[in-house]
């Protein structure tokens, strides 16, 4: 949870410029942004020099999907739809039989 109120209230971010790709620019505008306000705000944990963050973020732009996970891995899905938390894979299973 206090992830995302950093991202609300301490990342402002540029749009990606018309004909970017927004997979790149999540990799690298959106994610090292992220990390460096996560870190400025003490969310982050860090255990043998490797930083990691408890949550993830699911992140949409430009009609598409991306989840961020605690590495700061980004995962666009093939799939026209994203469900992450404790609720993520019964979400995911039911939307698949719809």
């Amino acid at each position: 949870m206090r992830a995302l109120q950093v991202v609300r209230t301490h990342l402002t971010l540029p749009s990606p410029a018309d004909g970017a790709d927004v997979y790149d620019w999540v990799c690298s505008t959106f994610v090292p942004a992220y990390r460096k306000a996560l870190l400025g705000h003490g969310v982050l944990t860090k255990e043998n020099e490797r930083e990691t963050l408890d949550s993830r973020l699911a992140l949409a732009l430009r009609g598409r999907l991306f989840e961020v996970d605690g590495a700061f891995s980004v995962f666009e899905p093939a799939y026209p739809f994203l469900a992450i938390g404790s609720g993520g894979l019964a979400a995911r299973t039911t939307l698949w039989t719809l």
